[in-house]
């Protein structure tokens, strides 16, 4: 095995036994530390040039890329024309570093997410009083705009 995929694997074995922070229950408190046998070594991260990227049990070999944005405008058609609709939720489960993030879009109807995990997963756009499609897929290709338009009920 490459050194890559040991590491990707050893990480994605500690979070999934330890949880992911925020999104699952409290550890139950700290424990001792095991005791290392003389004839094992304690493992050390190894020295590179470039870092590693992270990887998250849930999405296993799914990278987050930082530099990779996902923006858009969300708008209704008002007399044949596109008007912003200001202060709807967007909520994407795959954007922000955190691996989820939301947010509500500006007096344009522009929202903007920085940094993605993966390159294909839903985004949810809604709003009060606007009928709603539910889940749109977004397939993303470098920095991606997706606009999205809501109907009033």
């Amino acid at each position: 095995m490459t050194r890559r995929i040991q590491l990707g694997l050893v990480a994605v074995i500690v979070i999934a036994a330890h949880g992911l922070a925020g999104c699952g229950p409290a550890p139950s408190g700290p424990s001792s530390p095991s005791p290392v046998a003389s004839s094992q070594t304690p493992l050390t991260p190894p020295t590179l040039s470039q870092p590693l990227p992270t990887v998250h049990a849930w999405l296993p070999g799914v990278v987050f890329d930082s530099n990779t944005n996902l923006s858009g405008f969300v708008f209704e058609i008002a007399q044949g024309v596109k008007v912003p609709v200001e202060r709807a939720w967007v909520y994407c489960e795959r954007c922000g570093e955190e691996t989820h993030a939301g947010m509500w879009t500006d007096k344009q109807g522009s929202y903007s997410f920085k940094g993605v995990w993966g390159y294909a997963f839903p985004i949810s756009v809604s709003k009060d009083d606007y009928r709603d499609s539910g889940w749109r897929d977004v397939i993303l290709n470098g920095d991606t705009r997706f606009d999205v338009e809501l109907k009033r009920k």
